[in-house]
């Protein structure tokens, strides 16, 4: 899914020199970015910061150098997680219905 972004920024990971930033501007909100940047296989951490009132932009900031912090770490594993994770298809039978939402209500008397 995100196979063109990971390569990406391995490269730019690669690229930067200790202390060197890499500057992330998107519309992405960050619970779906951070767990794309937060991997330790960059050597880098994570800031996020929000511009604007309205419409927002989201800017991260990445440091070459610095470690993760552990809640970095999980935003990462968490996110694995999710995407193997088995989901069950739950079907209606016949006996489902709409029937449910009409239960002690009375019609209308003409």
């Amino acid at each position: 899914m995100y196979a063109l972004e990971i390569e990406f920024l391995y490269w730019v990971s690669s690229l930067l020199k200790p202390n060197g930033q890499f500057l992330s501007i998107t519309f992405t909100q960050p619970h779906f970015r951070l767990p794309l940047y937060a991997q330790s296989k960059y050597c880098w951490n994570t800031t996020m910061k929000t511009i604007g009132n309205d419409f927002h932009y989201f800017f991260g900031i990445m440091t070459k150098g610095l470690l993760l912090t552990d809640e970095e770490l999980n935003l990462h594993k968490n996110y694995i997680l999710r995407k193997h994770q088995k989901f069950s298809v739950v079907a209606l039978s016949d006996s489902d219905d709409e029937e449910y939402l009409f239960k002690g209500i009375e019609p209308e008397q003409v």
